[in-house]
């Protein structure tokens, strides 16, 4: 089995307990619920989670924070790069 050990993305906010994430994720979540945007959950030992089960269970294991990413997409990256380059000309 392979496995990726690294991926390009911008931390956001994190969780620091279960209770934290059912009060606050469905606000601090909605600037990022576009089709374009893409969030990763990984708790403190870089496990993935995805729905609430995760959550809880994350609880039971002690393995709160909860920090949450934004994924960098290629189309990002290439947007820098040519405002870097061309500033407002390129719009």
């Amino acid at each position: 089995m392979s496995h990726i050990d690294k991926i390009k993305a911008e931390f956001i906010f994190e969780f620091t307990s279960k209770e934290q994430w059912i009060n606050k994720a469905q606000s601090w979540f909605e600037p990022y619920r576009s089709l374009s945007e893409k969030t990763i959950c990984l708790d403190k030992n870089g496990l993935v989670l995805t729905c609430g089960k995760d959550f809880a269970d994350a609880e039971i294991i002690q393995s709160y924070p909860v920090k949450v990413y934004r994924l960098i997409r290629v189309s990002n990256v290439v947007n820098y790069m040519v405002d870097d380059v061309f500033g407002d000309e390129s719009q």
